[in-house]
């Protein structure tokens, strides 16, 4: 099995290819024939066996400036967009979106 991580900018993902939802975060696993496919949609999935000077470049080549003593944790927080809470339909976590005041 594969391990890969979602860091899509749309947050949460529904991977019928896994027959669940996956966070954006979250670590998750797939069949060693699906890796190829995952592993070709960099701005959605990262493979979770990266070492951190390949995170480091990852996070260089889309522009991401990470601080040279920076964790493998707080690069892939970097990379998902943590401190981005708008989830898929743009509404900030906590909020009902709903206009009603």
């Amino acid at each position: 099995m594969a391990k890969f991580i979602n860091v899509s900018p749309l947050g949460a993902l529904d991977i019928p290819a896994i027959g669940r939802v996956v966070q954006r975060g979250e670590e998750f696993e797939v069949r060693d024939e699906l890796a190829p496919t995952f592993a070709g949609q960099t701005a959605n999935f990262i493979p979770a066996d990266h070492t951190v000077p390949e995170l480091r470049a990852l996070a260089t080549d889309i522009g991401l400036d990470v601080p040279s003593d920076a964790k493998r944790a707080e690069i892939i927080a970097a990379l998902t967009g943590a401190a981005n809470t708008t989830d898929a339909d743009g509404v900030e976590e906590g909020e009902s979106g709903d206009d009603a005041a």
